[in-house]
C-alpha cells in the first residue's frame, strides 16, 4: 500500500485565505484602541525589523493591564497598543524608527535611513 503525504484541509484553506489576501490588497485598517495608541507602518519593512519594532513599542507602554494587536501583510503592518495616556510623548520615545506623522492617537513610522 502506498502512503502519500498530503496537507490537511485546514492548513491548505489557510493558505489560500492568505494568498488571496495578499493578491487583493488586503486592509490593514482596524480602529485605534481608546485609551492607547495605533501604530502605522505603510512602507514595506522585514519581519525582523517588526518583530524589533513591536518589542520596543511594547516595552514604552504605560504602567497597567496591557492590549496588543497586529495586522501584517506584504511587509506592512499596524499594531494596536494600550495603555497609553500621551501619544505624542510615547513618540516621542521612539528613536529606533523614523516618526512621519501624528494623527490624534495614531502614529506613521518609517526605518531610519
Amino acid at each position: 500500500m502506498r502512503h502519500t503525504h498530503r496537507k490537511p484541509r485546514s492548513i491548505t484553506a489557510v493558505l489560500v485565505a492568505m494568498t488571496l489576501a495578499a493578491f487583493t490588497g488586503c486592509s490593514l485598517d482596524m480602529d485605534p484602541p481608546v485609551n492607547g495608541v495605533q501604530i502605522k507602518i505603510d512602507k514595506p519593512v522585514s519581519q525582523e525589523v517588526r518583530e524589533s519594532w513591536k518589542e520596543k513599542l511594547e516595552a514604552n507602554l504605560d504602567e497597567g493591564p496591557t492590549y496588543s494587536s497586529t495586522i501584517s501583510v506584504n511587509g506592512k503592518a499596524t499594531f494596536n497598543y494600550s495603555p497609553v495616556a500621551d501619544p505624542q510623548a510615547y513618540a516621542d520615545k521612539i528613536d529606533f524608527a523614523k516618526v512621519t506623522k501624528i494623527q490624534g492617537n495614531v502614529i506613521w513610522l518609517e526605518e531610519l535611513q
